[in-house]
């Protein structure tokens, strides 16, 4: 394998990584707010 061919797999590998970090973040911020939110209607 090329050199420029396993840097380029390892840029979308990073990518990919990053992406699903973020998402995980997404949905537990989302959770979070959610919870806020039902403990503010409980109240």
């Amino acid at each position: 394998m090329s050199p420029n061919l396993f840097s380029i797999i390892h840029i979308l590998q990073s990518i990919f990584n990053n992406s699903e970090t973020l998402v995980q973040n997404l949905v537990l911020a989302y959770k979070m707010n959610s919870a806020t939110r039902f403990d503010l209607l409980k109240a």
